[in-house]
């Protein structure tokens, strides 16, 4: 029985996780001004969940390139 690896694309991931992060961060900062440490980990953490989420589902949608089947069957 063999399974399918699956491979982590960092980059992917980490630019999924800032943007979401940054942008969650931004929409909330005018809420988080003068609130405490609690409130800032809560927007911290659903960045961080909706990064994860873009991410995951990014890989999901991704369609191969046109020279896909020259990159896996050499000629």
């Amino acid at each position: 029985m063999t399974k399918k690896l699956v491979t982590i694309d960092w980059a992917a991931l980490a630019w999924n996780v800032g943007w979401t992060l940054v942008f969650v961060l931004l929409l909330l900062s005018p809420f988080l001004l003068g609130a405490p440490l609690t409130h800032w980990l809560l927007g911290i953490a659903i960045g961080l969940v909706l990064g994860l989420y873009f991410y995951i589902r990014r890989s999901r949608y991704e369609e191969p390139g046109p020279d896909v089947d020259e990159t896996r069957f050499p000629r």
